[in-house]
């Protein structure tokens, strides 16, 4: 075959895909180029490259081949060590293509994104919505939370899913060409990371540790803290208030969680282990509420999902430093890479922490703080729900009850008159 330049590209297109053409990204892009097409196609370029100097080094031009077989001139070697050549050489170019596609996409023009976002600001009750869904998607990632808490410590699992939400966080800002770190006062950071690490840091620990003490059910019950907490830090501190209709609304959604968690646990807990894990989940609801109601005025000001993202730096990076100090670290750490737990963990994470924190957080912009923890609230409802649906727990009359109990309070405090 030779060196001929001819020869060699004919011989390349044969091997490989074609290159794609660099074509250009976003409806405002005229004239420039995506920043990955370029080095993609080179690691075509040189993955057909080293194919042909595999050939030439004497595996091609009328050699004969190591199994015997005829010689081969000009034509592609048909044995075992070149066929795998190809099979790697197709996998490089749909490597490529797929690297070139990402951040292609990641660089288009993402206006039309935050057009839709931007238009939900109009939609009525769109607070009320969004603390609806959080809640849903909050008590999906219980269930998950409950099962990895049998082999992950209440620490492990909170850094897990909180850097595994950071990580998406920073990420979503980029994709929608938001700044991480705008030009606001400082006193909005000190903010927003005190917040985090009272709200995430702290009470998601003890959240995950009165989960595994206590399961479910209990803590559904100490769960029903929450939303009277934000409720009284609301009235005392940023002078929220509530009509008659609002206040009979939340006082049914928590009368139907006190009403679905009647049903006696199946199992035994001592008076001490019930103690304790009552007092960490009664801990727990009132560091969420205070972590989100101190910010609550700062939301109307900036971007929800930037203050997520700031509020989940600062949690994340406080239990990593605590983590660090920890004696019992390693063993801490060490379930968290372990593959039966990740499939747990990463879509619990990614329901609970990323998900359902930037719903939760949109939830409370964009409404009361009192209206948005009392639809909150329904996130025990909803675990009943998955429950029955997935793990097959009987619904019995006094279920069906709590839940028209539920709906009915949502519907006061969503649609007052």
């Amino acid at each position: 075959m030779g060196n001929d330049p001819e020869t060699a590209e004919a011989t390349m297109e044969g091997l490989a895909f074609p290159s794609p053409p660099l074509r250009e990204v976003g409806s405002e892009a005229a004239g420039r180029r995506s920043c990955l097409s370029f080095p993609a196609n080179v690691r075509k370029i040189e993955a057909g490259k080293r194919v042909l100097r595999r050939r030439e080094g004497g595996l091609g031009n009328g050699v004969k081949n190591p199994v015997g077989s005829e010689a081969v001139s000009g034509s592609f070697p048909r044995h075992s060590f070149l066929a795998r050549n190809r099979r790697e050489l197709i996998k490089d170019n749909l490597r490529a293509d797929l690297i070139d596609l990402f951040f292609g996409l990641c660089y288009k023009d993402f206006s039309m994104l935050t057009d839709f976002l931007n238009s939900m600001r109009g939609l009525p009750h769109l607070g009320e919505t969004l603390s609806l869904i959080s809640a849903l998607l909050w008590a999906s990632s219980v269930i998950l939370f409950r099962i990895g808490g049998k082999t992950v410590h209440a620490l492990g699992m909170n850094l897990f899913k909180s850097g595994l939400s950071l990580v998406l966080l920073f990420l979503t800002l980029l994709v929608l060409g938001q700044p991480a770190w705008p030009a606001l006062p400082a006193g909005h950071y000190l903010l927003l990371v005190a917040s985090g690490i009272i709200g995430i840091a702290v009470s998601d620990t003890l959240f995950f540790l009165a989960l595994n003490i206590l399961g479910a059910e209990l803590l559904a019950i100490v769960d029903c803290s929450y939303s009277p907490f934000v409720i009284g830090l609301s009235f005392l501190f940023i002078g929220e208030r509530m009509n008659a209709g609002q206040s009979l609304g939340a006082v049914l959604i928590v009368l139907a969680v006190f009403l679905i968690t009647l049903k006696k646990s199946d199992s035994l807990l001592s008076r001490q282990a019930l103690l304790t894990g009552i007092g960490l989940g009664v801990l727990a609801m009132f560091s969420t509420a205070a972590g989100i109601v101190m910010i609550k005025p700062l939301l109307s000001q900036t971007s929800f999902l930037w203050a997520s993202f700031i509020r989940m730096a600062g949690g994340t990076v406080a239990l990593a430093a605590f983590l660090s100090l920890h004696p019992g670290r390693k063993a801490i750490l060490e379930p968290l890479l372990r593959p039966k737990n990740l499939k747990i963990l990463v879509p619990a994470s990614l329901l609970g922490s990323y998900l359902s924190q930037v719903i939760w957080m949109g939830g409370m912009k964009y409404t009361q703080a009192s209206i948005a923890s009392a639809l909150n609230q329904l996130n025990t409802i909803f675990i009943f729900i998955l429950a029955a649906i997935f793990l097959k727990e009987r619904i019995t009359p006094l279920k069906l009850a709590a839940v028209t109990c539920a709906f009915a309070g949502v519907y006061l405090v969503s649609f007052p008159a």
